[in-house]
């Protein structure tokens, strides 16, 4: 028989057993579950939060983009109108402006009204050839042009000042003007003073 190789058999003698590979205890895995559930859940509400501020910022930014093109409309009526009129209501005056330059469809001189609509209380800009009075019926509602402001109004009021400061160069008067308007387009209740108008009656 073949001598036995001692070195070999000495070397393997003394040789340290292999460890068994550690696997995760339920603890460890229950304690791991936790954790990323927890970062799941921060991330989510981070991202909830971003997403809702990014949408109130766009909503922002479009509720300013028409209020300044309601502004500018309104305002030019107001600055080119040669009459004003206001027939007061509970929450809701009508405006009226006649004899305005600023006509939106070529009629030159026109006359407008801004009222709220009963039905879903939103704004509206009556615009007709003719001094008139709202409401409007009967076959004669086709001589107008109506333009609607998207949003409920809570509330709309039109003042002028009683006192009036007679201009001695002509037979105009001079009144003040304010505007309070209250609707879910406009970030807060807006307040419109236009100083004194030169008109030829303030009713």
């Amino acid at each position: 028989m073949p001598a036995k190789n001692h070195k070999f058999f000495y070397a393997n003698s003394f040789a340290k057993p292999r460890r068994a590979k550690r696997a995760f205890t339920l603890m460890e895995l229950i304690v791991s579950v936790i954790l990323l559930f927890l970062l799941v859940f921060f991330l989510t509400a981070n991202y909830q939060t971003l997403s809702k501020a990014a949408t109130q910022a766009k909503k922002y930014e479009a509720l300013e983009s028409v209020d300044y093109a309601f502004n500018d409309l309104l305002v030019k009526d107001i600055l080119q109108a040669n009459r004003v009129a206001i027939t007061r209501g509970r929450d809701y005056d009508i405006l009226y402006l006649y004899e305005t330059r600023n006509s939106l469809h070529s009629r030159g001189v026109a006359s407008v009204a801004y009222c709220v609509l009963k039905e879903n209380k939103s704004l509206l800009r009556v615009e007709g050839r003719l001094p008139f009075r709202l409401p409007i019926v009967g076959s004669i509602v086709y001589r107008y042009n109506f333009l609607p402001f998207e949003g409920e109004v809570k509330s709309f009021k039109a003042y002028k000042s009683r006192k009036f400061e007679t201009d001695s160069d002509s037979a105009a008067k001079n009144c003040a003007l304010l505007l309070y308007l209250d609707s879910e387009n406009t970030a807060e209740p807006k307040l419109l003073e236009f100083g004194l108008l030169n008109t030829t009656a303030c009713e």
